[in-house]
């Protein structure tokens, strides 16, 4: 249990250095696949992280909707900051 908190808290770091890393003058290719790599560690640390905290009983109604909730969030987060930045005049 403390080696999967141990990954998760270093997490965040490891996004942050791969995202650090964009002019590293690595190939397309090479930056795309790290970052396949990387989005692949934070899905199976999602679903231990689930299992951790979630009862075995309900561990997978309890990802489903996780992940539902995050799907109608992004539907309809997108789409609304996308509304205010068309009608934003900030340069930022």
């Amino acid at each position: 249990m403390s080696r999967l908190l141990d990954q998760l808290r270093a997490l965040p770091h490891q996004v942050a250095t791969a995202f650090g890393d964009l002019d590293s003058g690595a190939g397309f290719d090479e930056e795309l696949e790290r970052y396949r790599g990387l989005l692949a560690e934070v899905v199976d640390r999602w679903d231990d992280l689930v299992a951790l905290l979630a009862a075995p009983d309900v561990r997978n109604s309890a990802l489903g909707f996780m992940r539902t909730a995050g799907l109608l969030i992004a539907m309809l987060v997108q789409p609304a900051m996308g509304i205010l930045s068309d009608r934003s005049t900030s340069r930022f």
